[in-house]
């Protein structure tokens, strides 16, 4: 948290000398680069108590196993639900509408 305070603090004393283009261009994407490191924390707590999960697929009923690198690639990607297909089933399906998803 001080990184990011020394760093706002660094950006308001420069801030006078920069111009609006600048600042319109570049402050948003260090706005999020700020916003995720001081939620760094948080996100690593939350992979480390991930588990591998076990769940039915939708189209065959077998059971398939939804690991925590996928969880994790799930969470990075903004995906909010849990797959409904296995490994098998996804990829039949893709080549059924012609790998659309």
């Amino acid at each position: 948290m001080k990184n990011i305070q020394i760093l706002a603090c660094i950006l308001y004393q420069n801030v006078i000398n920069l111009k609006t283009e600048f600042i319109l261009k570049y402050l948003p994407s260090l706005l999020d680069w700020l916003s995720t490191k001081s939620n760094s924390n948080q996100l690593k707590r939350r992979y480390e108590s991930m588990e591998d999960i076990t769940l039915l697929c939708k189209d065959c009923g077998k059971e398939f196993v939804f690991t925590v690198g996928e969880q994790e690639f799930f969470a990075e990607k903004g995906f909010t639900n849990q797959p409904v297909r296995c490994q098998a089933c996804r990829k039949a399906r893709k080549q059924q509408n012609g790998n659309k998803y």
